[in-house]
């Protein structure tokens, strides 16, 4: 892994290495206190097009502000790449600043279209001033594809508005069974979704009835406004009737979600689910007392939880522990992280 850092600012050794197709650089990391500009971006990008190096699988660029030309001539390069090689190629991007926006967003979407995002794998987009008409493009650029397994798109403000897009995105350019096919995980905190929100959403990942995901996914949706409404689209994700739950790890703290929602989802079962964070959500001894009965039926493969920062009381606790010990005498296990 090259970093990028030292005692001078410019890229240009890093580059060279990319350029000369050095085989110990795999990973690229340009840390932001680096100079990394439109020049820099454009010569990265014609050592990928041209196919100089067959080394480099990963690039994290991110904390420079980068010209939506280069950015869509970046993405051009990295479908030029993929379309030539087909299986090697560059397949994690962190890359842009906080100022990216739906500009910049778009143009690099635009490169990526005609290969429906090259051979990306992972690709980090959080915190870039992501609107609804970012959301859009992304998902028409990525809907088709079956590289993309991990998709960050936390601490973008794009709210509902941006989840309605994305799902438009979804039925204008897919008609498949199951968008984004290789999905996996997929982060969303911080993004100001509600409950409507998270209908839309659960659209999205369920797809077309009586179709199923090939994975089960990390959900990360915490820190968003989906209240007690939003578990009702939750449960619907975790309680497929056909083939358990679409999620296998929900990371779903602060989200305000109180004694009733945690209450709507102790209701079904739960199949498949492995760790839950319902941290910090305004849970009371009330509430975890439905949620630790629901533990023996209807979390059959849960095997860590997380509910800090509740007011869950002592009764709260002693109800939780009490059913781990049930959960115990039948064979399962859990690992519970609380607070009282």
């Amino acid at each position: 892994m090259a970093w990028g850092s030292g005692a001078f600012n410019s890229c240009d050794k890093l580059l060279e290495r990319v350029e000369r197709n050095d085989p110990t650089l795999k990973e690229l990391v340009i840390l932001p206190m680096k100079t990394f500009g439109a020049k820099d971006l454009d010569r990265l990008s014609n050592a990928i097009e041209n196919g100089v190096n067959t080394h480099l699988v990963s690039i994290s660029a991110s904390g420079h502000q980068l010209p939506p030309s280069s950015l869509k001539a970046f993405g051009n390069a990295l479908s030029i790449q993929a379309q030539k090689q087909q299986i090697f190629g560059i397949t994690s991007l962190a890359i842009g600043s906080k100022d990216m926006g739906d500009e910049g967003v778009i143009a690099l979407c635009q490169g990526l279209a005609p290969s429906n995002g090259a051979l990306l794998q992972h690709i980090d987009l959080g915190w870039k001033e992501i609107g609804k008409d970012g959301l859009y493009e992304i998902g028409r650029t990525f809907v088709h594809s079956t590289f993309l397994t991990q998709l960050d798109l936390s601490r973008n403000d794009f709210g509902n508005d941006g989840i309605v897009q994305l799902n438009k995105a979804v039925v204008e350019h897919y008609d498949d069974a199951v968008a984004f096919p290789a999905l996996e995980q997929l982060i969303l905190s911080e993004c100001n979704i509600d409950s409507a929100g998270m209908d839309v959403l659960a659209k999205i990942l369920l797809g077309q009835e009586n179709t199923k995901r090939s994975k089960r996914i990390h959900l990360a949706i915490g820190s968003n406004p989906i209240g007690s409404a939003g578990c009702h689209s939750l449960v619907q994700l975790l309680s497929c009737a056909d083939h358990g739950s679409i999620i296998s790890h929900l990371q779903a703290a602060q989200c305000s979600i109180g004694d009733e929602g945690v209450g709507i989802l102790s209701n079904g079962c739960h199949q498949h689910v492995e760790i839950m964070d319902i941290s910090d959500n305004n849970i009371t001894k009330d509430g975890v007392k439905k949620f630790a009965q629901s533990l023996s039926h209807s979390w059959p493969d849960l095997v860590a939880l997380k509910i800090a920062k509740n007011e869950l009381g002592s009764d709260g606790v002693s109800a939780i522990l009490a059913s781990l010990v049930t959960r115990s005498d039948t064979g399962e296990s859990t690992d519970s992280e609380k607070s009282s």
